[in-house]
């Protein structure tokens, strides 16, 4: 625990992530947000592949320290989209995907740092990266009404920073998908994305495109399920 007097805020981070403990690694995390503001690039860089690591093995209440300190990374945009999507995105997409966070407040830590990556980074490297999982989640073969759940979720992190091909061709009519599942918890959560699918549809699509879904969504006016309804 005895540290070197003298050493730069940047010097101490790099000792901490490279070997320190567990409160170290933690101090380290819960002020990397104000650590990158203070000393730039350079300080993420020298503790990015450490940090990685730390954050991988964290137990749940810090996965949800670092995936709040991660979206305050992405969201104030005070590094460069190329080091989101190196570092930060396979995190949070390990934080919501398999064999990722459990559930609960941890996985909701990791959600909202996937919405703030997913404004950060490149349409292209959402196409490539996060749409993928988004549709296994939402229509993958035997996934369990809580995965469903969650890939409603995605959806909305995903729909206003995503392409309007990809806004159209699949995330829409993944959206109609759910809204008329089996399971009424997804129908339920489908409907809590629609007021952002609503959004990005209304930016960046023409109007005759999304209609093609109303007819799904006015069928839940009638749902059997007071919440969907």
């Amino acid at each position: 625990m005895q540290v070197a007097e003298g050493l730069s805020d940047v010097e101490r981070a790099q000792l901490y992530i490279s070997g320190g403990q567990a409160v170290q690694e933690m101090a380290v995390i819960t002020n990397l947000p104000g650590l990158v503001r203070a000393a730039g690039r350079g300080a993420w860089t020298a503790i990015s592949r450490g940090l990685a690591e730390v954050a991988r093995g964290l137990d749940p209440d810090g996965q949800a320290t670092a995936a709040a300190a991660f979206a305050t990374l992405a969201r104030e945009r005070l590094l460069p989209a190329v080091d989101i999507t190196d570092v930060i995105l396979p995190l949070a997409l390990a934080g919501v995907g398999e064999g990722g966070a459990p559930a609960g407040s941890t996985q909701a830590a990791w959600l909202a740092c996937l919405a703030e990556v997913c404004a950060a980074v490149e349409p292209g490297t959402l196409h490539s990266r996060v749409l993928p999982l988004v549709s296994a989640r939402c229509g993958g073969a035997g996934r369990t009404p809580r995965e469903r759940c969650l890939g409603c979720e995605l959806l909305g992190a995903v729909a206003l920073h995503a392409a309007p091909e990809d806004l159209q061709r699949t995330l829409l009519r993944l959206a109609a998908t759910l809204c008329g599942d089996t399971e009424w918890q997804v129908r339920h959560a489908a409907c809590h994305q629609l007021p952002a699918l609503a959004t990005a549809a209304a930016a960046k699509l023409d109007p005759p495109q999304p209609a093609a879904v109303l007819d799904d969504i006015y069928a839940l006016l009638e749902d059997e399920e007071v919440g969907a309804g």
